[in-house]
């Protein structure tokens, strides 16, 4: 085979290689993704729920949006708690590589 033919074939080869990696790389940065939007909808209902439990002892909303300082001191608190919980679910691709390496 001449040079120019080697290398246009393994030029293919590699285009075929990158965008395969590059595909199942989307999709699993894209489930990740659906998976960490659920869980954080999740958590953001839970807290909304409770903090509005707190401040609605007979039924009625906050008026017209007003909001107390203990409201958002408790809903940041509560929201920065989740995220990190969030982050730690979220899987580390490195670590897994490597257990799987060692085993």
């Amino acid at each position: 085979r001449s040079p120019n033919v080697q290398e246009f074939l393994y030029s293919i080869l590699f285009l075929l290689v990158v965008g395969y990696l590059v595909r199942t790389h989307l999709l699993f940065v894209s489930r990740a993704y659906i998976e960490l939007r659920k869980l954080l909808n999740r958590y953001l209902e839970e807290i909304r729920g409770s903090a509005f439990d707190d401040y609605m002892p007979w039924g009625g909303g906050l008026a017209y949006g007003v909001k107390s300082i203990r409201f958002k001191k408790k809903y940041l608190n509560i929201n920065l708690i989740d995220v990190i919980n969030l982050i730690s679910i979220i899987p580390n691709l490195i670590n897994r590589i490597n257990f799987s390496r060692n085993t």
